[in-house]
């Protein structure tokens, strides 16, 4: 299943009893894995997971994930759907990705 259906299926129960839409933003999805795409989720220690860990523990937001994005491009994207969703005067959002 790709991810923004995978996330919008997971939204679907809270948003009927809720009755509240279910709102896609481009900036919220999964990081593109790059080069590590289709590797076992039990290597990602060892690769994929290195690069979202320095950005968020380290802050060396600069380093690249081999053949996709680096963590200012990630940050960008996120702040600029959740500016979106406060925008909007949305106040109790729920975010799925």
């Amino acid at each position: 299943m790709r991810p923004v259906i995978a996330a919008a299926s997971a939204a679907g129960p809270l948003s009927k009893y809720l009755h509240l839409p279910i709102r896609v933003l481009p900036g919220v999805h999964e990081i593109e894995a790059g080069i590590f795409e289709g590797t076992p989720e039990s290597e990602a220690a060892n690769g994929y997971g290195r690069y979202p860990l320095a950005w968020a523990l380290q802050g060396n937001r600069d380093l690249r994930i081999p053949g996709s994005i680096d963590g200012n491009e990630f940050d960008a994207r996120m702040d600029g759907s959740l500016q979106e969703i406060y925008d909007n005067g949305d106040r109790n959002a729920v975010v799925f990705s």
